[in-house]
């Protein structure tokens, strides 16, 4: 499986990363400023996705995840007004800036799209797109001798992707919920079902909440642009 060969050099960063966002091991005022980054993030990728000349950068960095088109989405008055209000710095040498890696940046652009432009409605049948990650196996993931911190790290955007072609217009919804807000967890919670029927039996994951919200969203743009690039979605193309 091509897409699993190429993660494995970085597979220990990835279970590190996935030890480190839950909570018994992130102190309180790291939680808070993770927080604060993913406000930051849904506010910039709003301000940079509404405009008319960063739009067709912002869909192409969505669909390709091409660093040649993220760097078109840099701008300076979207993040001046994306921080204010907010502390930046923080302990530990840290600091709240623009600067996302660029996986976290493309689901901030997608998070961006989707409350732009799919505000009161959007597709509800991606029958016709073909699968995002076809090389994906989770079949062989699961039964990979991985440790499971990473088969978990590595399958959550196919699960995603699956639970939002059952339940689009709950992922729609959910991107209109701002960040950390009670809306956001409740809509969440209402995917609960479907996250859960895109798992292999006898599999249970406990996904941090922006890691959901964040993948479902990041497949909904990219489900939702596939079917404009093939000029069956109407709403997107506009």
């Amino acid at each position: 499986m091509r897409r699993l060969r190429h993660f494995l050099p970085a597979l220990a960063t990835v279970a590190v990363l996935l030890a480190a966002s839950t909570p018994s091991v992130v102190s309180a005022q790291d939680l808070d400023q993770e927080s604060t980054r993913r406000e930051i993030g849904q506010k910039y990728g709003e301000c940079v996705a509404a405009g008319r000349l960063m739009k067709p950068h912002a869909i192409n960095f969505v669909l390709t995840g091409s660093l040649r088109e993220a760097q078109e989405l840099s701008h300076g008055n979207c993040l001046l007004r994306a921080v204010a209000g907010h502390t930046q710095g923080g302990g530990g040498g840290s600091t709240i800036t623009g600067a996302w890696a660029p996986g976290i940046f493309r689901k901030i652009m997608a998070d961006g799209l989707v409350r732009n432009y799919f505000k009161t409605s959007g597709p509800t049948d991606f029958s016709a797109v073909a699968p995002l990650d076809p090389d994906f196996s989770m079949t062989e993931l699961f039964s990979s001798d991985l440790p499971r911190e990473a088969q978990l790290a590595l399958a959550v955007d196919y699960i995603a992707e699956c639970a939002t072609r059952r339940e689009p217009e709950a992922v729609r919804q959910l991107a209109q919920t701002d960040i950390n807000s009670t809306e956001e967890l409740a809509a969440l919670r209402g995917l609960a079902p479907a996250f859960g029927a895109c798992l292999p039996p006898d599999i249970a994951v406990n996904y941090p909440r922006y890691l959901l919200r964040d993948s479902a969203v990041l497949a909904y743009a990219r489900l939702v642009y596939s079917l404009a690039t093939a000029g069956t979605a109407q709403e997107a193309a506009q």
